[in-house]
């Protein structure tokens, strides 16, 4: 999932299907798994983070579980650019997530909640939203079972 979405922002094509004025600022974004051994911190920023791995017990057979209980936790942090506020930056990337996460890749995906976005406690120009999404996972093939 972390390749697919750097490739996602690579994508400028793709992101101006969603924002037709976008110009390349999140080109560069860093997106990788929370708690890196020596982090790099460069904004904008997204981190990953498994935050459900439990046994998925709807889901047996003969063979016992087959499939986990998945969530995942996206951490988008942005800074104010010259035209977009922090906030708007952060509303952006989390568009940009939402709108390929929804796509034919991971759309079984389940988004919980909306997006909330808090200000950085050290840095007043920086704002940090949180996305969070869950799914059912078989384990032999990796298909995705949307949980209702």
């Amino acid at each position: 999932m972390i390749d697919d979405l750097r490739e996602v922002f690579k994508d400028s094509d793709f992101i101006k299907t969603i924002f037709p004025d976008y110009n390349g600022e999140y080109e560069n974004i860093i997106v990788k798994e929370k708690y890196e051994m020596y982090p790099e911190i460069q904004y904008p920023m997204c981190t990953i983070e498994e935050i459900d791995n439990s046994n998925a017990t709807r889901y047996k057979d003969d063979s016992g579980e087959f499939a986990s209980n998945l969530g995942y936790q996206f951490d988008i942090s942005c800074e104010q650019s010259e035209n977009i506020t922090a906030q708007q930056n952060v509303r952006r990337v989390a568009t940009i997530i939402n709108t390929y996460l929804q796509g034919d890749r991971y759309h079984c995906l389940d988004r919980i909640g909306g997006l909330a976005i808090k200000p950085s406690i050290s840095d007043n120009n920086v704002k940090t939203g949180y996305l969070r999404y869950n799914c059912v996972v078989r384990h032999d093939n990796n298909t995705i079972y949307r949980r209702y």
